[in-house]
């Protein structure tokens, strides 16, 4: 992921990368082939969508969900509130 604050012309840039394991469960070949023919996989990396009908291929997810659906927004969150783009509401 590549950031970079050009508000103000801060110059302010971060690139990171995010890992996340998904683990995915044993299925038939007749399950898969009917995952398939939603179109649901066509378009996706890695061939799945989490977000979808596709979640039920996953058992586990060990890191940033969000990662997994094509953006890590904690991570992301942490740099934007780090640079005072994003202030924190008090109270």
């Amino acid at each position: 992921v590549y950031v970079a604050d050009t508000r103000n012309k801060t110059g302010k840039e971060q690139a990171f990368a995010a890992h996340t394991a998904v683990t995915m469960g044993h299925y038939s070949q007749e399950v898969l082939r009917s995952y398939i023919q939603t179109s649901e996989p066509m378009d996706k990396a890695g061939s799945y969508g989490i977000q979808g009908i596709g979640s039920f291929l996953v058992t586990h997810v060990e890191g940033s969900y969000t990662n997994v659906v094509g953006l890590p927004l904690a991570r992301v969150l942490e740099v934007l509130v780090s640079w005072g783009v994003i202030v924190p509401r008090q109270g």
